[in-house]
């Protein structure tokens, strides 16, 4: 983004564009779905150490979206 912007307010502006079209929205909601389906996927693992960390980190950054 700061490459295309060059003038002062230009990041500002681009941030309420996103805003304001829905665009931020859209990616968590994917975000969330993507991992919805990767921790799904998981399920055909046993349980372990391995499968607790990747579900954890992918909860993690579900939780980071607020």
């Amino acid at each position: 983004m700061r490459r295309h912007a060059r003038r002062e307010g230009d990041v500002e502006r681009m941030r309420e564009l996103v805003r304001d079209h829905g665009a931020d929205d859209a990616t968590r909601d994917a975000i969330r779905s993507e991992v919805r389906a990767a921790t799904e996927a998981l399920g055909v693992f046993d349980d372990g150490a391995a499968k607790i960390d990747l579900t954890t980190l992918a909860e993690r950054e579900v939780a980071r979206l607020g």
